[in-house]
């Protein structure tokens, strides 16, 4: 009977061994997982930080956004950053932070475009420089152009849509409250 007690303690300290162990790998788990998530979380915000400060250094904080003043330290910083961006984004693996990342994007491609859209016809802006910072260098107006340009292989996601009078145009049908876009939206 007494063997019966040692039989029955030791499989339940074997027991409580097992749940020991399954507790601590649980753990572990939980612990690596909080730490990949902080990760993620740092690359974000400093892929982020670096498309604010590349469009920053390019216009001086805005103050000189259309268009950015022809200064070689300007445009080598903001070229820098912003493959400093695409660095940091090659290392996001988590889509949730992908999608986030890519919708940042977005919003700092359309400002270099704006700030450089003006850029397109002004032929001598590139030749020489309004201050005496050296001319600029070619590899950075490139990589910035670059950023603000469409990327050629995304799709647009208006292209879902196709033409005015496609039947997938009908999920777009907008209130009668907008007379007028109605009215142009017949002209097509």
């Amino acid at each position: 009977m007494a063997m019966d007690w040692v039989l029955f303690l030791g499989g339940i300290a074997a027991l409580g061994g097992v749940g020991a162990a399954i507790s601590a790998y649980f753990s572990m788990r939980a612990f690596k997982e909080d730490r990949i998530n902080r990760d993620t979380e740092r690359l974000l915000a400093i892929a982020i930080q670096n498309l604010e400060r590349a469009w920053n250094a390019l216009t001086d904080g805005g103050l000189h956004a259309n268009p950015p003043r022809n200064n070689r330290l300007n445009w080598l910083t903001a070229a820098r950053l912003v493959l400093s961006y695409k660095d940091v984004k090659q290392n996001l693996k988590n889509k949730s932070a992908l999608v986030l990342c890519e919708a940042e994007e977005e919003h700092w491609r359309h400002k270099f475009y704006l700030s450089l859209e003006s850029l397109s016809q002004k032929f001598g802006y590139y030749e020489g420089p309004d201050d005496k910072s050296g001319a600029l260098d070619p590899t950075s107006a490139l990589v910035v152009h670059k950023f603000a340009d469409w990327p050629e292989k995304k799709e647009d996601p208006l292209s879902r849509y196709g033409r005015v009078h496609d039947e997938s145009f009908d999920e777009l049908r907008v209130s009668h409250k907008w007379m007028a876009l109605r009215s142009w939206m017949g002209s097509f």
